[in-house]
């Protein structure tokens, strides 16, 4: 309608946050290019107006893998940000500390954006970027490994989404609490918080928090089995649009299909995309993202007895952790590392490295974890003939716990064999199995592995 400086620089910003909705990164990239110039042309436009332009390029860069970038725009911006507003200023601190914790940088990323949350604190206009600084803070807690604090600041960013009608970033906040939910147990309150992520999502036209929803509802079906839904909602997620919005996002949904694959026994398939995801995490992806892929990957290695390649797997992510903590920087992926070095370790014939290898179980923070503790720890005690001490560690999970199914087989399969190796019946143990073998939810050659223990457990014979 003719607008032009300011004006003209705010409709531009705000069709870049759209075209962001919809991942598509060029047109973001044009209609940022365009508020740089509309503003700088304004006779209206002030240092405040043109740092909001100059900061809106920072974030978009920051979100899509060009970190380096938005941390140069970024000092090169400090002598505006000196002379800006608490907000401004808190926006810079912010948009840094996420640089940075993509980089691995947790612990200065949470204390550049604890510093922003300061400025924010009390200023009822700074709201919605208060609602999103909690979000990345939450987001850096899980990355982290402090799984309770992320959870009441996802908790917080809830609520201060919800105060100003935001459905975006409610949406991704939500997501953010699912995730948490799941590693905690709570798979009830988990769809739940996920599926109201995905229709906010999906009525705003958010396709980054669409995707990361459904991706975690994929998360859950495949915990319980549901390769076929699993599946098709993969599908739905990476049809929404051509692109993805980062790297990030890419390789979750890689790392998705490569677990179904594994999940349906479709062990030739696994292996290739076992192969392509590793070499695409390796190529531009984090630290983080980087050993999770590894601790993915590395299960089918160990269930199949290819212990070569888990070796170099896990040797590749415990050189990725060892440069983490040499930063004083630890991971959420610093107790699966231990636990699967373990599982290897007993898999090769060294039952009491395994099981000095293990955790606390008290320490775990996953549920996941806990339960990998247990099977792993059970099966090196009852490799070394005390059975007391596999009993106790089998004991530390509940049989009625909400688990995904490729841990709560193999502790299964454990609790069988430690009954056969002295001559009981472990009833409890023997039904659950039973009931999921029928149900043909448990994963493939996991499956084979329980049905084995099952039915030497009903004879009396030792597995």
């Amino acid at each position: 309608d003719g607008a032009r400086g300011v004006a003209a620089a705010a409709i531009h910003l705000a069709c870049a946050e759209l075209h962001g909705r919809r991942t598509d990164r060029d047109a973001v990239d044009g209609a940022l290019a365009a508020a740089v110039e509309a503003a700088a042309g304004g006779a209206a436009a002030g240092p405040a107006e043109l740092l909001n332009v100059q900061l809106a390029r920072v974030d978009h860069l920051r979100e899509t893998d060009r970190g380096d970038a938005a941390l140069a725009l970024l000092d090169a911006l400090a002598p505006e940000l000196a002379r800006a507003a608490p907000e401004q200023q808190a926006r810079a601190l912010a948009a840094r500390g996420s640089a940075l914790m993509l980089r691995g940088g947790h612990t200065e990323a949470q204390s550049l954006m604890n510093e922003a949350i300061g400025l924010l604190e009390g200023l009822l206009a700074a709201r919605p970027r208060l609602a999103a600084l909690l979000l990345e803070l939450a987001r850096a807690a899980v990355r982290r490994g402090d799984l309770a604090v992320a959870r009441r600041l996802a908790e917080r960013a809830i609520a201060v989404h919800e105060s100003i009608d935001a459905p975006s970033g409610l949406a991704s906040a939500l997501t953010i609490l699912g995730v948490l939910l799941i590693h905690g147990g709570e798979r009830p309150a988990a769809l739940a918080a996920l599926s109201r992520a995905r229709a906010l999502a999906q009525r705003c036209g958010d396709v980054p928090a669409h995707r990361a929803a459904i991706l975690n509802l994929v998360k859950i079906l495949v915990d319980e089995g549901d390769t076929e839904q699993a599946s098709a909602l993969l599908d739905e997620g990476v049809a929404l649009v051509p692109t993805f919005e980062h790297r990030r996002s890419e390789q979750a949904f890689r790392e998705a299909r490569f677990y179904l694959y594994y999940l349906r026994g479709e062990l030739a398939q696994a292996r290739a995309e076992a192969g392509r995801l590793l070499a695409f995490a390796d190529h531009g992806s984090g630290p983080f993202e980087r050993i999770g892929a590894r601790h993915l990957v590395v299960d089918l290695y160990l269930l199949e007895g290819d212990l070569a390649s888990a070796r170099r797997v896990l040797d590749a992510a415990q050189a990725l952790c060892d440069a983490q903590r040499a930063s004083a920087e630890g991971t959420l992926f610093d107790a699966s590392q231990l636990i699967k070095q373990a599982w290897l370790a007993q898999a090769e014939g060294r039952a009491a490295d395994a099981l000095a290898c293990l955790p606390r179980a008290d320490a775990l923070q996953r549920m996941e974890d806990r339960f990998a503790c247990a099977w792993v720890g059970g099966a090196a005690a009852r490799a070394l003939g005390d059975m007391a001490e596999a009993q106790r560690r089998l004991d530390a999970v509940d049989l009625d716990a909400e688990v995904a199914l490729d841990q709560l087989a193999p502790w299964l399969e454990q609790r069988l064999a430690l009954a056969s190796a002295e001559g009981r019946v472990d009833a409890p143990a023997a039904s659950r199995a039973r009931t999921l073998l029928a149900e043909r939810r448990v994963p493939v050659q996991m499956a084979e592995r329980l049905g084995r223990a099952l039915a030497a457990a009903a004879t009396g014979g030792a597995s």
